[in-house]
């Protein structure tokens, strides 16, 4: 009798194990970064499951070849290299910050009006990061002159 609850403890510690697994991979897949998309407006970040919007006149700076992307940087919220990288992380450099990116040799960084950091990438960010700071800069332009 004993040997015949351990066989069944032993099978539902199994099925749970394969269920936490599964849930997992597919939460990782569902929520990782896809592509960024930068219109004249806004910054949008597409993930399979969302998206999230970062306005243009919300964003102070964008750096190349994020800083924050080290091996030094922890996992607090966040999927560290399974299809892609994003979450929320920590990093002595600059504390708090989300990420979003798949390769983490083409990353930049956004600096937001609030503070927040958020490091993405893509494959040619060399080029968007140019277009993106064109339209900072012209925001910040079209928002002093309406004072």
């Amino acid at each position: 009798v004993f040997f015949t609850i351990c066989a069944g403890v032993l099978w539902l510690l199994e099925k749970i194990g394969l269920v936490v697994i599964c849930l997992t991979l597919i939460t990782s897949f569902v929520f990782s970064p896809r592509k960024l998309i930068l219109t004249d407006k806004k910054l949008i970040v597409r993930c399979r499951a969302y998206s999230k919007h970062i306005p243009i006149k919300e964003i102070v700076s964008c750096t190349f070849h994020s800083e924050f992307v080290d091996n030094s940087a922890i996992r607090l919220f966040a999927s560290g290299g399974l299809w892609g990288y994003y979450g929320l992380f920590w990093s002595s450099k600059c504390g708090i910050f989300k990420a979003f990116f798949g390769d983490r040799s083409s990353t930049f960084t956004l600096k937001l009006v609030s503070g927040e950091m958020i490091v993405l990438g893509c494959e040619n960010c060399q080029a968007l990061i140019t277009e993106l700071t064109s339209l900072i800069k012209n925001s910040e332009r079209i928002s002093v002159t309406g004072l």
